[in-house]
C-alpha cells in the first residue's frame, strides 16, 4: 500500500475517458486569450492524465493560493467542532473576549455565530483591516461597526476568515497549518516548505496567506473527494465535509461572475455543472466534479483581465468537459506511466476493464489502425505540448528605428505623484539585428534602480527594493513605443506595465500596476525631456 501521494497514478486521457485532443485546446485556447497560466493538472478516476506547469514554475515551485487558503481555515474549523472543541452555534464573541471594544459590542455583533462566518453571513460587507488600518486584524473585525443582521445573506468577508484562522490557532495552541499538517497533511505528503503568511501580530493570513504548490491542492482535493478517507483512515470529518461542500447559502445577487453565483459552503464555492471549488483570487482553483470523477487544479494571474477565471471555466467547458466519456476512448497501457501498487486508487485496473466491456459497437469501430493512429499522435502532441509551457511573454518588434536615439539617454520627468524623477533605457546589442536585453534604469523616493528585460522571453530577477521574484520582457509596440511587462512570481502574484512613448526629445511614462496592495508607485503618467 502507498504511504506517500508522491506516488500518484497516470493514465492516458483516453484510458480515463477524455481525448488528449481535447486537452490541447483547453491549454492553448486560454494561451490564445491570453489568460496567463502558471500550471494545469488534470485527475479522473484518480490517474493524473494531464500536469504540466509554465516555466519559471515547475511542480515544487511555491504559489501563492490566495483565498483557497480559506477552505483549509474551513476544514480546520471542522476538525476542531469533531474534537469538541467548538460548536458552529457557537457565538464568535465567546473566544476573544481580549479583541472586544471598551465601549461594548454592537449586537449584530455579539449575534454573530461561527457558522455565520463561515457562510460568509457575518454582520460585515466588507474586510474590516482594510476599513480599520491597525495592525491587529482579528481587532478590527469586533471593532469596526458592522451594518446588517449576521446569518441572513452573503457578503464576501476575508476578515470572517482570519478571525476563524485566529481561533483555530488559540483553539488547537498550534499555528494554522501545523494543527492541519498534525491532523491531514502530514499523511498526504504535504509540501514540507509549505506556509502560511502572517498578518502584522503574527496570525497565519486564513484568508489569503497559504504559499503551497499545486500539487499540494490535488492532494487536498482528492481527500475531500474521497469523503476525508485516504489509506482507510478517516483524516477529516466526512459529516462537516458533505455540509462544507453544500449549497449553504444563496450568493447569486452579490457575486461578480456566473461560476460565482452558483450558491457558497462554508468556504467552499459551488460551481456550474454540480461542482465544487476552492477559489483563489487570480485563477487559483481546485474544482472538483463529482459527478464526473473529474479534479482541475489551475494556478494563473489573471489580475487586470476582466472575468478572465470565467473564461478558464468556459474555456473548460467548452473543450475538455463535452469530451468526458464514461468508458475509455481506446484502452493503451503502452503509455501508462505506472504500473506499481494500485490499492491507493477506487478506480482499479479491473474497473477499467469493466469500462471496456461496456464499450459500444461505434466506439470499438474507433479502434482501427487509423484511429489508433490519431490517439497516438494526440498523446504524444500532449506529452510535447505539456513540456514545452513558458510564462507568458510580450510578443511584437525586435528593434526599432528610433533605438540609436534613445539608447543609454537621460530623460528628466516633471514633477509627479509617483515620485519618479529621471529614466534611462538602453539596449544590449543594439548594432546586431536582433536585441535580446535590456534595462530600464530609474530614480524614484526609495532610491535608483535597475529592471532587466528580455525581449522574446522572459529575464528573472528579484524586483528591484521589493525583492519580489519576477519575470520581465519587453517588447516595441510601434516605432515609437516601447513596453515592459513584469509578472510578479512570489508571495506577490500580479503584473505591472511601463510603457514608453517617445517624441522628439521626450518621453511620456504610462505605469500600471495590477496587485493587491503594494507597488503604488508604478501607476500613474508622466512625461520628460532628455538630457542632451
Amino acid at each position: 500500500m502507498m504511504n506517500s501521494f508522491t506516488d500518484f497514478l497516470t493514465a492516458t486521457p483516453e484510458q480515463m475517458g477524455v481525448t488528449s485532443e481535447s486537452l490541447i485546446r483547453f491549454l492553448k485556447k486560454l494561451e490564445d486569450i491570453d489568460i496567463p497560466m502558471h500550471s494545469a493538472i488534470v485527475m479522473r478516476h484518480d490517474k493524473i492524465i494531464m500536469e504540466t506547469y509554465y516555466k519559471p514554475y515547475d511542480r515544487n515551485t511555491l504559489h501563492r493560493m490566495f483565498s483557497i487558503t480559506k477552505s483549509l481555515v474551513s476544514l480546520g474549523i471542522g476538525l476542531l467542532e469533531e474534537e469538541g472543541k467548538l460548536s458552529l452555534d457557537d457565538q464568535i464573541i465567546k473566544y476573544f473576549p481580549e479583541k472586544l471594544p471598551l465601549e461594548g459590542v454592537h449586537p449584530y455583533i455579539e449575534a454573530m455565530t461561527i457558522r455565520d462566518m463561515l457562510r460568509m453571513a457575518s454582520a460585515h460587507d466588507k474586510t474590516t483591516f482594510k476599513v480599520m488600518l491597525i495592525d491587529d486584524w482579528v481587532r478590527t473585525f469586533f471593532a469596526v461597526t458592522p451594518n446588517h443582521v449576521p446569518g441572513t445573506c452573503f457578503s464576501y468577508d476575508t476578515s470572517s476568515t482570519h478571525t476563524l484562522a485566529a481561533l483555530v490557532e488559540k483553539l488547537s495552541g498550534m499555528e494554522l497549518l501545523n494543527y492541519l499538517r498534525s491532523n491531514f497533511l502530514d499523511e498526504l505528503d504535504f509540501s514540507k516548505d509549505a506556509y502560511c503568511m502572517k498578518d502584522p501580530v503574527g496570525v497565519s493570513m486564513g484568508g489569503s496567506g497559504l504559499m503551497a504548490t499545486p500539487y499540494d491542492l490535488l492532494k487536498i482535493m482528492y481527500v475531500i473527494a474521497h469523503k476525508g478517507i485516504y489509506n482507510g483512515k478517516q483524516l477529516l470529518p466526512a459529516n462537516y465535509l458533505k455540509e462544507a461542500t453544500t449549497k449553504q447559502i444563496d450568493n447569486y445577487s452579490k457575486s461578480a461572475t456566473f461560476e460565482e453565483m452558483q450558491g457558497y459552503g462554508y468556504q467552499f464555492w459551488c460551481t456550474t455543472h454540480n461542482g465544487i471549488v476552492c477559489y483563489g483570487m487570480g485563477g487559483q482553483l481546485a474544482l472538483y466534479l463529482p459527478e464526473k470523477d473529474l479534479i482541475l487544479i489551475t494556478t494563473a494571474d489573471t489580475q487586470g483581465r476582466q472575468g478572465g477565471v470565467q473564461l478558464i471555466y468556459d474555456t473548460f467547458w467548452e473543450t475538455v468537459y463535452p469530451s468526458l466519456s464514461d468508458c475509455p476512448i481506446m484502452p493503451d497501457t503502452s503509455l501508462n506511466a505506472k504500473t506499481n501498487d494500485d490499492t491507493n486508487v477506487n478506480v482499479t485496473d479491473n474497473a477499467i476493464d469493466n469500462a471496456t466491456d461496456n464499450v459500444t459497437d461505434n466506439a470499438t469501430d474507433i479502434t482501427t489502425d487509423n484511429a489508433a493512429d490519431n490517439i497516438s499522435g494526440s498523446q504524444e502532441s500532449l506529452a510535447n505540448y505539456v513540456t514545452s509551457r513558458q510564462l507568458m511573454y510580450l510578443h511584437g518588434a525586435d528593434t526599432s528605428p528610433i533605438m540609436h536615439l534613445i539608447n543609454n539617454k537621460i530623460f528628466l520627468l516633471d514633477n509627479n505623484k509617483m515620485g519618479f524623477t529621471n529614466i534611462t533605457l538602453s539596449f544590449d546589442d543594439i548594432d546586431t539585428k536582433k536585441c535580446t536585453i535590456g534595462q530600464i534604469d530609474y530614480s524614484n523616493i526609495s532610491g535608483t534602480h535597475t529592471l532587466k528585460f528580455a525581449i522574446g522571453t522572459n529575464f528573472i530577477q528579484q524586483f528591484p527594493f521589493y525583492n519580489y521574484k519576477t519575470a520581465v520582457s519587453g517588447t516595441w509596440c510601434r516605432e515609437d513605443t516601447f513596453l515592459i511587462k513584469a509578472h510578479l512570481i512570489d508571495e506577490c502574484i500580479g503584473n505591472i506595465f511601463i510603457q514608453l512613448i517617445f517624441k522628439n526629445d521626450t518621453v511620456t511614462m504610462m505605469m500600471r500596476k495590477f496587485e493587491e496592495t503594494m507597488f503604488q508607485e508604478f501607476d500613474g503618467i508622466v512625461s520628460g525631456k532628455m538630457i542632451k
